[in-house]
């Protein structure tokens, strides 16, 4: 064996340890992000700034209420507002709403399976159109709607 050839094996194995060690670190924190489950507080921060925002939501066994906001730059008009759960498509409205820019306005939606005080998760899907373009836009958010059924 020459000289300082048992050390430099030894510093290979080490730094090849050392790279185990961090893709397992790395595996280890990214299983937390990719799961579905988000906190309320999550839910409401990604919907207050999202494309066309939920500013306040709640539910009960009457309906789903929501505070809903135009964050875009331009005047938007809301044709369709669904929730979807995973069994598709919880429940849809239509209300044809004209909304300029940080404009602030309630939809109520039909009611949806919800026993007081059990959570509720469901992804949301907006249909609006550009009224100047005439473009029509889908606005599915990476964030479902998380909240607790009221009684």
């Amino acid at each position: 064996m020459a000289r300082g050839q048992g050390s430099i094996e030894y510093l290979f194995v080490l730094g090849v340890l050392i790279v185990a060690g961090l893709v397992v670190l790395g595996l280890l924190a990214g299983l937390d992000v990719r799961t579905e489950k988000i906190t309320r507080e999550q839910s409401a921060e990604y919907w207050h700034g999202a494309e066309i925002g939920i500013i306040n939501h709640s539910a009960n066994s009457s309906g789903v209420y929501l505070t809903v906001r135009n964050n875009l730059p331009f005047k938007v008009i809301v044709d369709e507002v669904s929730l979807i759960g995973r069994q598709g498509r919880i429940c849809t409205k239509s209300p044809v709403l004209e909304m300029v820019p940080g404009q602030e306005t309630p939809i109520v939606l039909d009611a949806i399976p919800c026993d007081a005080g059990a959570e509720y998760s469901y992804t949301v899907q907006f249909v609006y159109s550009e009224p100047t373009s005439g473009r029509m836009f889908v606005f599915v958010g990476k964030a479902p709607l998380v909240g607790v059924c009221g009684g």
